[in-house]
């Protein structure tokens, strides 16, 4: 009976130090895993940052270009109203016409 105790004792120390083994060894893999997803947060953070730097810069530029058209719908705005108050081809035309004809009477 005495074979049988020793090996049992033999068999739960083996248990024992192979369930240490195991903790020690997910110990790692979690050290190693925490810092891994630390490096990943310090990118996202990183990339985050930038990004928001690029988009002051984009809204710098569409504050600019909203300013450049506003200007250009007054300058249109004006334009058509200078164009309202000229007269088309055809209306000139006529008004040719009209005086040609008011000439030839005052010199005959």
């Amino acid at each position: 009976m005495k074979k049988n105790t020793i090996k049992i004792k033999k068999s739960a120390t083996n248990r024992e130090s192979h369930t240490e083994e195991i903790k020690r060894y997910i110990g790692a893999l979690s050290e190693d895993f925490q810092h891994g997803l630390s490096a990943v947060a310090e990118q996202v953070s990183g990339l985050n940052e930038k990004l928001d730097m690029e988009m002051k810069k984009v809204n710098a530029k569409l504050d600019t270009h909203t300013e450049m058209i506003g200007g250009m719908a007054v300058d249109i705005q004006e334009i058509k109203n200078v164009l309202e108050e000229k007269a088309d081809k055809k209306s000139v035309a006529l008004l040719e016409g009209r005086v040609s004809r008011i000439e030839e009477l005052q010199k005959a």
